[in-house]
């Protein structure tokens, strides 16, 4: 037998509890079963949108990022450009 502050009595209260749970869910009655399966259905429908939408995020943002960067190297050419000839006018 476990004594408070023992180490493992609070792992055995857990353990009964977890079994008192499990008594209660195989006494559900039809309409709590309905209602659970309806949930679960609602909440796996509510994870699937949340998933997409997420993909359809990353989608976003990495064509964003590539198309930003795709700007940036273009400014930098320009940059460089604008160097030469600046550099070149000052020399003559």
């Amino acid at each position: 037998m476990f004594v408070r502050g023992e180490k493992g009595a609070d792992t055995m209260q857990h353990l009964r509890k977890w079994k008192q749970k499990e008594k209660c869910h195989h006494s559900l009655t039809e309409d709590e079963s309905e209602k659970k399966k309806r949930r679960l259905q609602k909440n796996k429908e509510a994870a699937h949108v949340y998933r997409k939408k997420q993909k359809d995020l990353f989608k976003y943002l990495t064509d964003r990022a590539a198309m930003l960067e795709k700007e940036n190297n273009t400014m930098m050419e320009e940059i460089q450009a604008l160097k030469a000839v600046s550099t070149a006018k000052t020399k003559v």
